[in-house]
């Protein structure tokens, strides 16, 4: 029987920096899959996201994927689901108080990662998108009252096989613990009813219009209450 193990990433080799990268690269190539109906729990983060800003060449979204596991090294976490002994499936996540892009490092590390995106692209971000992402106000707390799920990605070899649900099940153990909740932001149908199914409802509910063939696409703030009350949304 297959082994999964759910682990919190601290002081990480370079072989394992670089594996986390390889799952984020190829786990959001196969959420443009959507024709096909093939489905990654990836697509619901920022693969329509960066199809806008960095264009539609997976191998362009590199350095946005590299940019936050480093930044999770610096403040935040860096989980990982191993199957038999391998990493499949990677999660970056805020805890509590945090903010993945905090601190100085951390814009730092943005900043870079943004340093090739269009004048155009930083209009859209700014007019189309943050707007929404002040969405997160909502949430009971404060947006980092929770544990905020801002990355994941399941390695195409690995998907269909739990890995990702293990992770949010570790999370919400975490939330319970503290006496928290588990958010996060989701870019597809399909992954918002996925994450339904894992224990999180919407909160707030908006269309994003991409430019040029890219169309629109869904905007969903999910939030997992973790046993507390619902009154606060």
């Amino acid at each position: 029987m297959s082994e999964i193990q759910v682990r919190l990433l601290e002081n990480p080799t370079e072989h394992e920096i670089q594996r986390c990268l390889h799952v984020f690269t190829e786990a959001f190539k196969t959420g443009k899959v959507f024709l096909c109906h093939q489905y990654s729990l990836s697509d619901h983060l920022s693969e329509p996201i960066l199809n806008q800003t960095h264009g539609t060449n997976p191998n362009d979204h590199v350095p946005s994927h590299l940019s936050r596991i480093q930044a999770a090294l610096v403040d935040c976490q860096l989980w990982v689901v191993d199957l038999d002994g391998e990493i499949g499936c990677v999660g970056v996540v805020a805890p509590p108080g945090k903010n993945l892009w905090g601190s100085a490092e951390q814009k730092k590390l943005r900043d870079n990662a943004m340093s090739n995106v269009s004048p155009a692209a930083k209009r859209w971000l700014e007019t189309e998108l943050d707007p929404h992402r002040q969405s997160k106000s909502h949430l009971p707390g404060g947006a980092t009252a929770s544990y905020y799920l801002n990355a994941l990605g399941t390695h195409p070899s690995f998907q269909r096989k739990g890995l990702a649900s293990a992770l949010l099940g570790r999370l919400e153990e975490l939330a319970r613990r503290d006496k928290t909740r588990v958010a996060l932001v989701a870019h597809s149908d399909r992954a918002a009813k996925v994450y339904q199914k894992n224990g999180l409802r919407i909160i707030y509910h908006a269309v994003l219009q991409f430019g040029g063939d890219l169309g629109e696409g869904p905007y969903y703030l999910m939030l997992n209450d973790c046993g507390l009350s619902t009154e606060a949304t």
